[in-house]
């Protein structure tokens, strides 16, 4: 296994989070072998291995493709080619689910515009089709939907950073807005079968979020810098660099994703997100002269037609986590200069 996440998974298996609660379980989760979804894979995978937890993991892929998931020694995981656009018709009885994990989603601004339609059906079709399946499964313990903090909209400069009540403007006809708008919708549907028909659910938004997996042609501009780092290129920054952002470390994120999981609170959302903000240009130089001085690598400014890719710029994403750390004792761990140095590590390894 690769080092960098081999330590990942050691530091998540050893945060505190009550695993014990899923010995024994049977867990779906869709987006299984997506970036951030694929970490959630990872770690039940390991604790298995680890733990001998005997968790039952099936792994929803809309495509089922080679993937390093499957080189864990792990008999518990079941990688299942379905397309949640789709209803699951055919689920055997004697596999109860204890534990649903919506994660599958386009994320990516490179899609939105070609492909808006496809953006937004998982996060609604896809949702509604993984809540009737929650619903007709009785002994459900938990359905984690995985949000965005984008859905909060646009803001005043003097709300930030954001609780999970802050409500902004999104504009419905444009075109841009395919994801975060049906994110909001598959919150709202989330929200409606737990008071119609008592699924038990919790909504977690996550921020900015990298990490090794993570593809270098993601088209969002941490993914650019990373891709710029391990082939030892100058740092490119199309715009200019204002915007102020915050990073969570996925292996941080992942922590968080189980503690709202497995806690014994219903109906809750919680913001996954870090508290530090930064501009893209602070982040660039933060890399450049700070992380990784030895490359040399200088910070140019350019335009590229290329990288107009349709999506909502907001000027800020700072986030208010206190909810996650104060009611469920989550804590970020991993900063900026230690998580972008492992980040580029694992694609070294």
């Amino acid at each position: 296994m690769n080092k960098i996440i081999q330590e990942d998974l050691d530091y998540i298996i050893n945060s505190g989070v009550e695993w014990e609660l899923l010995r024994n379980k049977t867990v779906l989760i869709t987006g299984a072998f997506g970036f951030v979804a694929s970490y959630m894979t990872r770690t039940l995978a390991y604790l298995n291995r680890k733990l001998d937890m005997n968790i039952r993991i099936f792994a929803l892929t809309r495509k089922m493709i080679h993937h390093p998931l499957w080189s864990i020694p792990c008999d518990g995981l079941h990688p299942v080619e379905h397309d949640v656009r789709d209803p699951i018709i055919d689920w055997p009885s004697k596999n109860s689910i204890d534990y649903i994990i919506h994660a599958a989603s386009q994320a990516t601004p490179k899609v939105f515009g070609p492909d808006p339609v496809g953006t937004l059906l998982p996060n609604v079709v896809g949702t509604y089709n993984m809540l009737e399946m929650a619903r007709n499964h009785k002994n459900l313990k938990k359905f984690l939907f995985i949000s965005t903090t984008g859905i909060l909209g646009f803001q005043t400069e003097n709300n930030y950073p954001l609780k999970e009540t802050d409500w902004g403007v999104l504009d419905p006809t444009q075109v841009a807005n395919c994801y975060l708008e049906s994110k909001r919708m598959g919150e709202n549907m989330c929200m409606a079968y737990n008071h119609q028909y008592n699924v038990p659910m919790q909504i977690a938004r996550l921020g900015g979020c990298y990490g090794p997996g993570l593809k270098l042609d993601d088209g969002r501009v941490f993914a650019d810098f990373i891709s710029n780092i391990v082939n030892k290129d100058d740092i490119v920054v199309y715009s200019d660099g204002l915007a102020k952002r915050d990073y969570l470390y996925v292996a941080d994120a992942t922590i968080a994703f189980f503690k709202i999981l497995l806690t014994q609170k219903n109906g809750k959302v919680y913001n996954v997100s870090s508290s530090t903000e930064i501009s893209i240009i602070e982040l660039a130089e933060l890399l450049a002269c700070k992380v990784f001085p030895e490359l040399g690598l200088k910070i140019v400014l350019k335009k590229d037609s290329n990288k107009d890719f349709t999506r909502v710029n907001f000027s800020r994403s700072l986030m208010d986590n206190s909810l996650l750390k104060h009611n469920l004792g989550w804590k970020e761990k991993i900063g900026l200069v230690e998580g972008f140095r492992r980040t580029a590590t694992s694609y070294e390894e």
